[in-house]
């Protein structure tokens, strides 16, 4: 009885992540449709500033091998380049495109901003299952990829979401140290929702699983 009503509940929530999965992709190809010749991103900040600047970032490290430089030249007539952290100079995810010399930022940037999306949505609805039935984890993981600062930041300008897998990731280690009994204080931290990286600290410090804290972490660095 456990078990068939273990598997029902496991066949829900694969039906819903993947009607998700196929609303954001429908959305990704009447974007496609309509606009052919466009890419996914702004048509302002992203030639001059998200696809500029971090290949700039990878164009140094290929050049120098330095992973923690000091000054870009070439930026601003000269400036420490910390200055243009804000563009994801430690960013996880795009420290992970200097493994893909081959492949244009410009490229490199649509696909992940489209899978940091759909991550996103598909972590929103696990976390929300801990806490509701799986129709309302579903409605509300709709509603989180409906939003328009979802959509409008994921591609005009992703530092603003691209921390929300991290954020996720640290709300779900908090459910798990408090399944286990952890202190109920981490959530005093949660009331700074709109800086999510209390809540991630917050993970940090209270949930006992060392890999969650890694992530958390990581979070902490996107902020």
């Amino acid at each position: 009885m456990i078990r068939r009503l273990f598997s029902g509940r496991l066949r829900e929530s694969w039906v819903h992540c993947g009607i998700l999965t196929l609303f954001l992709a429908v959305v990704i190809l009447v974007v496609h449709l309509v606009y052919p010749d466009s890419v996914y991103g702004s048509q302002t900040d992203w030639s001059n500033q998200h696809f500029a600047i971090p290949e700039y970032f990878r164009t140094r490290f290929y050049a120098t091998g330095e992973l923690f430089p000091n000054f870009a030249l070439h930026l601003g007539g000269g400036q420490n380049i910390y200055n243009f952290a804000y563009y994801g100079l430690y960013n996880p995810i795009q420290l992970l495109s200097y493994c893909f010399p081959h492949v244009t930022m410009a490229v490199y940037l649509q696909a992940v901003s489209i899978l940091n999306t759909w991550l996103s949505t598909m972590l929103c609805y696990v976390w929300i299952r801990k806490w509701h039935p799986a129709k309302m984890s579903f409605f509300l993981s709709f509603l989180f990829l409906t939003a328009a600062p979802v959509i409008f930041h994921g591609h005009h300008h992703v530092m603003f979401v691209n921390y929300f897998p991290f954020l996720f990731w640290g709300l779900l280690a908090i459910h798990r140290a408090l399944f286990k009994g952890r202190s109920l204080l981490s959530f005093s931290q949660l009331r700074a929702f709109c800086c999510p990286v209390f809540s991630l600290v917050s993970a940090h410090f209270w949930c006992c699983s060392a890999i969650a804290s890694f992530w958390c972490c990581i979070g902490i660095i996107c902020m």
